[in-house]
């Protein structure tokens, strides 16, 4: 007689402490080059730029004391830092210096269009 009855497993393990951080660390705005210099170009209402601050058109010179020449340099700098992570922003607006302390964010979710993505979405 072969057992037809469902059968169920349970995976389980010890308890891990994890840090209450991960993902790359978001400043929640874009960024052009505007004569040679680094300049926030938007920023995202409630984001990490917003809420330290920044405004647009605002010169963007050092993330956590490491030169920023261009986009490239941003990235770079942000992609060693996570969500939650506090770095200071050095810039200049006006001609004024300053010296933003951020606490990064995490980059807003993409819904994609995969069938289980949109079923779930389906029964909020």
């Amino acid at each position: 007689m072969v057992d037809t009855l469902p059968r169920t497993g349970v995976l389980s393990a010890n308890y891990v402490n994890l840090p209450n951080k991960s993902g790359v660390g978001f400043i929640g705005a874009t960024t052009a080059l505007k004569d040679d210099k680094l300049v926030v170009n938007q920023r995202l209402p409630g984001g990490a730029a917003d809420i330290s601050g920044m405004k647009t058109n605002d010169l963007i010179d050092a993330v956590a004391d490491v030169r920023v020449e261009d986009e490239l340099d941003l990235v770079k700098s942000l992609r060693k830092l996570s969500a939650g992570d506090t770095v200071a922003i050095k810039g200049s607006r006006n001609g004024n210096s300053f010296s933003k302390l951020t606490v990064l964010k995490y980059p807003p979710q993409k819904l994609s269009n995969h069938p289980a993505t949109i079923l779930q979405a389906a029964k909020v």
